[in-house]
């Protein structure tokens, strides 16, 4: 874990402090085994698989057909029709036609859709059946990490080529990308042991920027259900779900206070960051503060489409600051990780909010200088609760 998080190990036996404090099987040069293979390489588009921790229980290699773990095709499809897609309301309530008969009918005519359709359920299934039956369900983990390095480069290959005639096909896929982003990254975080300093912690935010650049270009094509997307508004009620979640009360009652922290922390910073990088942090705060309005207010589509808006408009320098382990940075990012926690009941999602602060919080407490940072992380230690970084929030999902 040290090695991972790239600090030094102060290498005390049988377990190194920060393995004690983080309650975790400490390794001392174990060779590192194969990994389980799923979506990687973000930045060519095409997962060829990866390697990490020894102890992933999905270790078996990833070719493994899903039919020889007994899992057919027809099976998994049969289970998107009947459970999977009603698990997508939280993305928006108003697109439950397109889960329900759009996306299938697409798959019936589209590779890349249907093998989307494919891991979707098969991850579903895992995460049903874990307490149940864990065997079956690393099958189904087997299953989904074998479909998805598919969907991945298939997709990937025809969202090159974005051409008006395959408009829905590049929609739909997109969206797929960015949930199967989400559940592929807890599934690195459970199995892989990948933390924030990861560069691997960061695909989702490739693939959901990436996602962004598709409905962009097909906005103004007429007929395009990127159309349809964009007519929807805010409706009442739907904010009414998300506000049960004890959690929002601090979000809504510590924003302005918040915000107000967040932007003296770039004057504070502006002389170490440069004007430039000042400029992109302030910008990605302002984008975070009118988010956040706009979900305190209820006036969204879906929490998740509000919640993928901020990570769309932060700009790239921004996100590699993000990518590179910028305390400023991050601390900001654990303010979009208190919304996120809003989210936690959803499958794709889980305790990414919490993950991700314990660690950010973990990694600026371990910098002494880091005091402007820690300030800003007060609100977002209260979220916490009893979380200990353990990752035992998503199994009851």
């Amino acid at each position: 874990m040290c090695k991972q998080r790239r600090v030094k190990c102060d290498e005390a036996r049988p377990v190194c402090s920060a393995c004690k404090r983080r309650r975790l099987d400490c390794e001392y040069g174990e060779q590192a085994g194969q990994a389980p293979c799923t979506p990687d390489s973000v930045g060519s588009g095409v997962a060829a698989g990866h390697t990490g921790s020894n102890s992933s229980p999905a270790s078996t290699s990833a070719s493994t057909s899903p039919i020889a773990l007994g899992i057919g095709e027809t099976d998994l499809l049969q289970h998107y029709l009947h459970h999977t897609i009603k698990t997508f309301k939280a993305v928006s309530i108003h697109s439950q036609k397109f889960w329900r008969t759009v996306v299938p009918a697409l798959g019936y005519r589209s590779c890349p859709v249907r093998l989307g359709m494919l891991t979707a359920a098969a991850i579903c299934l895992h995460n049903d059946t874990k307490s149940s039956d864990p065997d079956q369900s690393l099958n189904y983990l087997r299953a989904a990490e074998h479909y998805g390095v598919q969907f991945v480069g298939t997709s990937s290959q025809q969202l090159r080529r974005l051409e008006t005639g395959d408009a829905d096909v590049h929609l739909t896929c997109s969206r797929l990308l960015t949930i199967l982003a989400f559940a592929f990254f807890r599934i690195y975080q459970q199995y892989d042991g990948v933390t924030i300093v990861d560069a691997k912690a960061w695909n989702w935010l490739h693939l959901l920027r990436g996602s962004s650049t598709v409905h962009q270009h097909y906005r103004d094509t007429p007929g395009a259900l990127a159309n349809e997307l964009a007519a929807e508004v805010p409706a009442a009620g739907i904010a009414d779900a998300y506000k049960l979640n004890p959690h929002f009360q601090l979000i809504e009652r510590t924003r302005q206070e918040r915000f107000a922290a967040l932007y003296d922390s770039v004057s504070t910073r502006s002389r170490i960051l440069g004007d430039d990088q000042a400029a992109e942090v302030y910008s990605a705060v302002r984008a975070l503060e009118d988010i956040t309005e706009d979900i305190c207010s209820g006036q969204v589509i879906s929490l998740m489409r509000s919640l993928c808006t901020w990570p769309c408009r932060i700009s790239k320098g921004f996100a590699g600051m993000l990518i590179g382990g910028d305390l400023l940075a991050l601390a900001v990012h654990a303010h979009w990780l208190m919304l996120v926690v809003l989210a936690e009941d959803v499958w794709f999602m889980g305790n990414m909010g919490r993950a991700g602060i314990w660690e950010i919080t973990d990694l600026c407490d371990a910098v002494p200088a880091a005091n402007v940072e820690r300030s800003l992380l007060d609100w977002s230690r209260q979220m916490l609760g009893d979380y200990d970084g353990h990752g035992a929030l998503s199994d009851s999902l």
